[in-house]
């Protein structure tokens, strides 16, 4: 069991997968679990620290963009992040 967040109670039991997007240079699509509290009934999703909530690119290729646009002065278009080559 997982603690719930805001009870601090063992409460939280597997309540399935699925997969969600993560573009950047390593991932294209991540596997992630569920979550259902057995006292109050709500749903959880465990998400991993490079992936933000309804993202489709990681922390790791929004910085990527940023540095390039405002760090090294390219344009939108140049400072695209590096993603994984959906064919490979």
């Amino acid at each position: 069991m997982r603690r719930r967040p805001i009870c601090e109670q063992d409460s939280i039991v597997g309540h399935g997968r699925h997969r969600k997007q993560a573009h950047d240079e390593h991932h294209d699509w991540i596997g992630i679990r569920r979550g259902l509290c057995n006292r109050c009934g709500k749903t959880f999703t465990f998400l991993p620290p490079f992936s933000p909530p309804y993202g489709h690119y990681s922390f790791i290729a929004r910085s990527q963009a940023l540095q390039r646009r405002f760090l090294e002065g390219r344009c939108w278009e140049a400072a695209a992040p590096t993603v994984k080559d959906p064919i490979a």
